[in-house]
């Protein structure tokens, strides 16, 4: 009974498991041929990949590279002239500062004088004020003064005309006298 239990259990095993175990080989083999095929597939496509980069892209990337290093170096070039320019010009505006500064101190003595002067101008113009007021009292005295001179001159004018109408009148008395004596001599 053993034995026909090991029979039977072979048998079993030959025509129901074996199949089924080989047909899942068979199955589980070719995923493993499809995926592997895949697989190579996708080296072949890298190592192509890799060889159009090494025969292709590096070569251009090197003289892409060659083109950077050349425009850098032109760059760094560049770069030195602008930093030189860039000193002279820092150069000149400490020139410049040190101009401006004594512009300032310039310009802080001249608002100083400006400020004398405006003072000194204020006291003119006070001064000039005053004189006016004086030149005006002045010739108000003036205008007095030439009145009252008009007034002298005109009374000097009539004293004037009195003594030549005196001296006339002198001499018409002379001229009578000398006329009346001599007619009484006469007689």
């Amino acid at each position: 009974m053993a034995e026909e239990l090991i029979q039977t259990l072979m048998r079993f095993h030959r025509e129901i498991v074996m199949p089924e175990v080989r047909g899942a080989i068979d199955e589980l083999r070719d995923e493993i041929r499809e995926r592997d095929q895949r697989t190579w597939g996708h080296l072949d496509a890298i190592y192509h990949r890799f060889v159009n980069l090494e025969q292709v892209e590096y070569p251009q990337i090197i003289r892409d590279l060659g083109d950077i290093k050349k425009g850098l170096k032109k760059v760094e070039q560049r770069l030195t002239i602008v930093e030189q320019r860039l000193t002279i010009v820092e150069q000149r505006l400490d020139r410049v500062e040190q101009r401006l500064d004594i512009v300032e101190q310039r310009l802080g003595v001249v608002e100083q004088r400006l400020d004398r002067i405006d003072d000194r101008l204020d006291r003119l113009q006070a001064e000039i004020i005053a004189l006016r007021q004086r030149i005006d009292a002045l010739e108000l005295r003036f205008d007095r003064f030439e009145k009252e001179l008009e007034d002298h001159l005109a009374v000097r004018q009539e004293i004037d005309d009195l003594k030549a109408k005196l001296a006339d009148l002198e001499q018409r008395t002379h001229t009578l006298e000398a006329a009346a004596a001599s007619s009484g001599e006469e007689r």
